[in-house]
């Protein structure tokens, strides 16, 4: 699916992100991404759930998964350049649904030449990813819940 954006600034808080979970996203992306994102408002809402590859997540102490971001992996393209990279949307709701933060290795505005205003096109791949569920987690949670519930 190809859909067109707009870049625009934002207020840091993509920096902040980054600079938060940096070493998370090394490790599931297998590399160090610049301190901050390209922010892209895109003509309508995109659920991007369907679409995302990589999740950042972890399992709370009474057992209940807590996603703090999805991934998706994208190309960004502008004026001839294309890059690969990744559009993030944190749970937290940064942004409205019509907006993606993309995260690459790279400064994006320099390595494309970008600023704001201009148009971008981004492409998701074709398919939705199937969720495929990890065997026995199910049965983990359920034994992380009753742990906690004796304790209290």
């Amino acid at each position: 699916m190809r859909i067109k954006g707009t870049v625009f600034s934002g207020f840091g808080r993509g920096e902040q992100l980054i600079e938060k979970w940096k070493g998370r996203i090394s490790h599931l992306m297998g590399f160090t991404p610049f301190c901050g994102t390209l922010n892209v408002r895109l003509g309508s809402t995109i659920d991007m759930a369907p679409y995302s590859t990589i999740s950042m997540d972890y399992v709370m102490l009474h057992g209940e998964k807590h996603v703090d971001a999805r991934f998706a992996p994208v190309r960004l393209a502008f004026g001839g350049k294309e890059e690969a990279c990744w559009a993030m949307r944190d749970t937290a709701k940064t942004h409205k649904d019509d907006v993606l933060e993309i995260v690459s290795a790279k400064n994006l505005k320099q390595a494309m030449g970008l600023k704001d205003g201009d148009e971008v096109e981004i492409e998701l791949p074709e398919k939705a990813y199937k969720k495929t569920k990890v065997p026995g987690f199910d049965m983990v949670q359920r034994m992380m819940q009753k742990e906690t519930r004796a304790r209290v």
